[in-house]
């Protein structure tokens, strides 16, 4: 993490520090997810092609070396994996591996399901079916008390992503956004009354961070930075502070890690 000295569009920085390196791997892709993939027992989930195709790991606090959860045949790779809040499952999406040839909107192998898995890599449950409801599913973070996901989610023939929150189980599942606008990226509250997100809300042309109820609601503006992108949002335990990542312009320029008071923490 580098924290960035802040102030504008009501962003506030963290004391300048020095980002330790929990794992090098140079050659290899090694992706986690804003919110529940760092549980303090259990350590750090992430996705990694390190065994040749994307696969669910977790480095354990203090380790040098993560441990595999998931080995899975086939051309898909199981990515953005998330903690449940006591350390014991794994919740993830399983798409189709980038640069394959059927990797396409048109193709069912393109459609995102979501699965939970034991954190030693045993009972595997299909929780969502991408390809069998013509729907993508992405990203999906565990509730603070472990009862509900969520997630975002677009039908097979829209490019429109809206999140959602279903039971730990794979029933229930809800819309909680109906503005229009591209709502991705979410996750919780330490209370779970709220999801945090990147949205474009409001005719936005660039993401900017909102909160919405977790039960759906009137989504609240949190950024206003008029010249740039605001996205990857996550609480802090205490429920005081969003942080997210920022970056002036378009996609090139850099991107820095910045933190802001939560809607509830402002007065």
């Amino acid at each position: 993490m580098l924290p960035v000295d802040g102030g504008k569009d009501g962003k506030s920085g963290l004391a300048p520090s020095r980002p330790r390196t929990l794992l090098d791997e140079n050659d290899r892709a090694a992706v986690n997810l804003p919110g529940s993939s760092w549980h303090p027992s259990a350590g750090v989930a992430f996705a990694s092609d390190r065994a040749g195709r994307d696969e669910v790991w977790v480095l354990p606090p203090g380790a040098k070396q993560p441990v595999r959860v998931t080995e899975h045949r086939g051309d898909t790779g199981y990515l953005e994996p998330s903690f449940s809040p006591d350390g014991s499952w794994i919740v993830f999406q399983e798409t189709a591996e980038k640069g394959n040839d059927r990797e396409s909107e048109d193709d069912p192998s393109a459609l995102g399901s979501l699965w939970k898995v034991r954190r030693d890599g045993s009972r595997p449950m299909r929780l969502l079916d991408g390809p069998g409801t013509r729907t993508d599913n992405r990203q999906p973070n565990w509730s603070p008390k472990g009862d509900r996901l969520v997630f975002q989610r677009r039908a097979a023939d829209s490019d429109t992503w809206a999140l959602y929150v279903m039971n730990a189980d794979g029933t229930g599942i809800h819309r909680i956004t109906d503005v229009p606008g591209e709502h991705t990226d979410p996750s919780w509250s330490p209370d779970g009354r709220s999801v945090v997100f990147s949205s474009t809300a409001g005719g936005l042309d660039t993401p900017q961070i909102f909160v919405v109820p977790a039960d759906g609601g009137r989504p609240v503006r949190v950024t206003r930075n008029d010249k740039g992108y605001d996205g990857a949002p996550s609480w802090s335990p205490d429920g005081r502070w969003i942080a997210f990542e920022s970056h002036q312009g378009d996609e090139e320029h850099p991107t820095g890690l910045w933190r802001i008071p939560a809607p509830d923490a402002r007065h």
